[in-house]
């Protein structure tokens, strides 16, 4: 006999980065053998900045200390281990927690079977590669719960399941990593262990600043002999610890027939053997009736040795003998299986067909049983009609109706989602006038995460009113109601990216595969020229007065398309980092990558060759996500910080109250002292001062969030792509 065991395989990918970046380390303990709890595996992800002498060994203390606490007492669950393990960490390196100047990321995690426990201090990040889709476990409220534990550093336990074939990787999520997070995504559901290892590897080889401390588990099945212990018979079984609790009896005398003194509802007790008449003292006063047990250390013939049971009596009458089958106890021998509600109606059925509806016994039953099966049938069918016709006309008629027990991890999960939510709602509000920043942030992020829900319930929607509501009050926003510029041809496909030259706006509609595709002209008149993109899938499109540039999605391919003539010609692309946002000016094109700025020049005339546009030693941003130009170059990073460049020197940074991410618009125009910030999900528009970062104004846009793309011409006016093929003009 065999049992089935989850068992986890191991990658440590530990590569050293810039010396600025701070030491980073992984360590894992892994103790397959320890079956009495089955406490797993423990895994400790860390970094720390700065890394010097009074710093560095932290990571290693605290996967020390974890290690020593988890597999200290095997007598507690894995999840309670894990709790006692963070209560002791926080309890130990207060004096680290309480250096300003350390800047700690630490992520614990441990699997437990088919159990996971995580808790992160700082930057850490948990990837879940299942069925080819990855999961954010540290942000998914529907598959993974978090329990608070108490108000220090590591405060927080995220708890779910894992399965067989899984694969996971956690990550110290410095900027090195997190740039290439989409692509590590895909190799996650691609690539095994090993080859992951060395398709890392290879990008430490071509960028030697390259930094990485991650651990890549693969979730498995395992066999085992299962060791089975049979069943023991009562008599090899281990005496009863407890001695039973012995009244002190009156002796009876020999001529009083012991049989009577028993009740008879206890006819089956095994009276004690009494001793000889000559050896009992007489009694002053006869005794009340008293339970007859056996005396400690008396002979037993029925189990010799076993002074839990109770010997035979010598001198029992055969009429008062006890059959054997009176000492085996029921409950012993029970299966313990409990009937279910038909099992007992159709006994109640047979019973009542016994009887007639006054309750007299039927003579010569027996001799009906055939009808009385015949009836029993016909009720037995019956009732399974009944049932089978309640489940098809719920699933048909009331599939949405609640059923008790069913839906309840949903409805748990959404509680909990809202609750987070809700807190954070909260404590924006608090602090929306000392730091609109933050307050900003955590709404955006809230309602992030409540729109990726698939679930829709009435309180998700009226929490995200309430975060409408508390953006309103902080950006102090103006209403603005779009005009409709241009319907796009819907049988065409799905519009993606917008892009304007002059008084015309390029749309680009994709097939329903996204392999290929058109880019319509649209202007006041209507629609002119429909070009066809085949073999081809941009995620960026720009216009010069001759003809369209596009880059692909992997950002290894550049594709011009003449707008008189048509056809595509594609060249290769070579960035050494990440791409992460495009921007024409003049007839050159513009490329924020994660290590730098690059530059196309005559990208209009067809060229593709890529220059370092920032001077050595220019540092960019932390996090930066798109850039814009005039002549001088803005970069935006993920915290608001919008950092000016000019000739490839860093000429200022200020801090803005707008945080952006990577699907956030940054558009400006040559004359213009103002940025606009579009935020796509939110529906507004933040315009901000070039020179100061203030915000100027906040421009809500009336109606649900609609935006797909945008662009701005140079006369100052935005066009915005809507999701049903519509083009829509808002003058800021």
């Amino acid at each position: 006999m065999e049992k089935i065991l989850i068992k986890s395989a191991i990658k440590e990918i530990v590569l050293k980065g810039k010396p600025e970046d701070g030491h980073s380390d992984v360590f894992s303990y892994n103790y397959p053998e320890n079956t009495a709890n089955n406490l797993g595996g423990l895994f400790v992800v860390g970094q720390v900045q700065p890394a010097n002498e009074d710093t560095s060994y932290m990571i290693n203390l605290v996967a020390s200390l974890a290690k020593r606490e988890y597999y200290s007492q095997d007598n507690v669950s894995p999840k309670e281990s894990f709790s006692k393990t963070l209560k002791k960490i926080n309890e130990v390196l207060q004096d680290f927690f309480h250096n300003k100047d350390l800047t700690a990321n630490i992520g614990i995690f441990a699997i437990a079977g088919d159990n996971i426990f995580i808790s992160r201090l700082g930057k850490f990040k948990i990837i879940l590669s299942r069925d080819n889709q990855n999961i954010d476990i540290l942000n998914n409220v529907n598959l993974f719960d978090k329990d608070h534990i108490q108000e220090k550093e590591f405060s927080n336990i995220i708890s779910g399941k894992v399965m067989p074939k899984d694969k996971i990787l956690a990550f110290y999520a410095g900027r090195a990593m997190t740039s290439r997070e989409k692509i590590f995504k895909e190799m996650l559901n691609k690539l095994e262990a090993n080859e992951f290892a060395d398709k890392i590897s290879s990008i430490k080889q071509s960028n030697d600043t390259f930094g990485c401390a991650a651990i890549h588990i693969t979730i498995d099945k395992h066999k085992e002999t299962a060791i089975v212990n049979p069943p023991q018979p009562r008599e090899l079984r281990q005496p009863v610890i407890s001695k039973p609790i012995l009244t002190q009896a009156t002796a009876i005398p020999q001529t009083m027939p012991q049989t009577d003194l028993l009740p008879k509802e206890l006819t089956n007790v095994r009276p004690v053997q009494t001793k000889p008449e000559s050896d009992l003292k007489p009694a002053p006063k006869p005794s009340p009736l008293i339970k007859n047990l056996d005396k400690q250390g008396e002979s037993n013939v029925y189990y010799p040795g076993n002074t839990n049971i109770l010997s035979d009596p010598p001198n029992l009458s055969k009429s008062k003998s006890i059959e054997p089958s009176s000492l085996i106890r029921p409950t012993e021998f029970s299966s313990a299986k409990k009937d279910n509600f038909i099992i007992n109606f159709l006994n109640k059925l047979s019973k009542f067909n016994k009887f007639k509806p006054n309750g007299v016994y039927m003579i010569g039953s027996g001799q009906s049983k055939p009808l009385l099966k015949k009836k029993q049938i016909f009720v037995i069918l019956l009732v399974i009609v009944a049932i089978v016709a309640a489940i098809v006309a719920k699933i048909t008629f009331l599939p949405t109706l609640p059923v008790p027990g069913i839906g309840s991890q949903e409805d748990k999960a959404i509680a909990a989602l809202v609750s987070e939510n809700q807190t954070k709602l909260q404590s924006a509000l608090t602090i929306k006038d000392e730091n609109p920043l933050e307050a900003r942030r955590m709404l955006f992020e809230s309602f992030a995460t409540l729109s990726s829900s698939a679930n829709n319930s009435e309180k998700i929607s009226s929490l995200r009113t309430e975060i409408f509501s508390a953006l309103d009050e902080i950006d102090k926003a103006s209403e603005i109601s779009p005009n409709l510029f241009q319907q796009v041809p819907s049988n065409l496909g799905e519009s993606l990216l917008a892009t304007s030259w002059k008084d015309k706006v390029f749309v680009y509609i994709s097939s329903a595969d996204n392999s290929s595709g058109n880019i319509i002209e649209v202007g006041k008149e209507g629609t002119g020229k429909v070009m066809p993109i085949k073999d081809f899938s941009p995620q960026y499109l720009t216009t010069t007065e001759n003809s369209i540039i596009m880059i692909n999605k992997t950002a290894d391919s550049i594709g011009f398309v003449a707008i008189d003539s048509g056809g595509l010609k594609t060249s290769t692309l070579s960035l050494s980092g990440l791409a992460k946002s495009f921007y024409p000016y003049q007839d050159n094109l513009y490329i924020l990558t994660s290590d730098g700025i690059y530059k196309i020049t005559d990208v209009a005339k067809g060229k593709n060759s890529v220059a370092s546009w920032l001077n050595p030693n220019v540092q960019l941003p932390s996090n930066p996500v798109s850039l814009t130009i005039d002549s001088k170059i803005y970069v935006m990073n993920e915290t608001g910080t919008l950092t000016t460049y000019y000739k490839g020197d860093k000429t200022a940074e200020i801090k803005t109250s707008i945080p952006t991410n990577q699907d956030s618009l940054f558009l400006t125009t040559k004359d213009s002292t103002i940025l606009y910030i579009i935020n796509k999900s939110l529906n507004r528009i933040y315009a901000v001062n070039k020179t100061s970062g203030t915000l100027e104004k906040t421009i809500k846009i009336a109606g649900s969030p609609f935006i797909v793309n945008g662009a701005i011409a140079e006369n100052g006016i935005i066009y915005l792509l809507s999701k049903d093929n519509k083009v829509w003009q808002i003058v800021p």
